[in-house]
């Protein structure tokens, strides 16, 4: 029986796309992903995350969802959807064209009512197991996290050589990228694959207007 594990990365950065991920395995095969290391993509190193993508795609498949910083814009200040709404819609596009028969999910806000909203996107009958940090209690779930991240960060070292510039990881907790949008704030630059209608972006403009005032006294 094929089972899938379904997980995000990149959504609380400002620079980059959100990644959904299904993973799919054969249910006897879940001892292999023991055995080769698997784990929370965030308690591995970058090296590790690469050789076991090679390891992942070998005994199993993928599917993704990628959804840039642009069309994320686009959906949060045009079409006013949240970016929970956003990721549900994501995970339900992905179940809906995959053939699994059970969908262990790392639910992106109450378990309960995620299962609520989703089975109303769902063109099928499937088993939804959703819970939250499912990617550190279930290995499925994990190697989607792992493929995700992989991907993902393919994405972010694709536009660093586009623009030339190492601003990181593309989440504000990183000091390359606040020097980066500090750069981008300065310089009135408009990039697309910046979160515009994150939150986030409007705070750290603000911390960056209130830095240049406070230099100039």
């Amino acid at each position: 029986m094929i089972i899938a594990g379904i997980d995000e990365n990149g959504r609380g950065c400002i620079i980059g796309p959100l990644v959904i991920t299904a993973y799919f395995i054969d249910e006897e095969k879940i001892n292999e992903l023991e055995k080769i290391g698997v784990k929370d993509s965030k308690k591995l190193s970058e090296y590790k995350r690469e050789k076991l993508f090679e390891k992942l795609i070998e005994i199993g498949s993928y599917i993704q969802e990628i959804i840039s910083a642009k069309d994320l814009n686009y959906l949060m200040l045009k079409k006013k959807m949240n970016l929970n709404e956003i990721e549900l819609l994501g995970i339900s596009k992905l179940i809906n064209k995959s053939n699994a028969k059970i969908y262990f999910i790392d639910a992106p806000f109450n378990p309960k009512k995620f299962k609520e909203k989703l089975a109303l996107l769902l063109k099928k009958n499937v088993e939804i197991i959703a819970d939250h940090k499912m990617d550190e209690k279930n290995l499925v779930v994990a190697a989607a996290s792992i493929i995700g991240k992989v991907i993902r960060d393919r994405e972010i070292e694709k536009i660093k050589r586009e623009i030339n510039f190492d601003f990181g990881s593309g989440y504000v907790s990183d000091e390359k990228t606040r020097k980066f949008l500090e750069k981008v704030f300065q310089e009135k630059k408009d990039y697309d694959f910046i979160r515009k209608a994150w939150i986030t972006y409007e705070e750290e403009s603000k911390k960056i207007r209130l830095k240049k005032i406070i230099d100039f006294i």
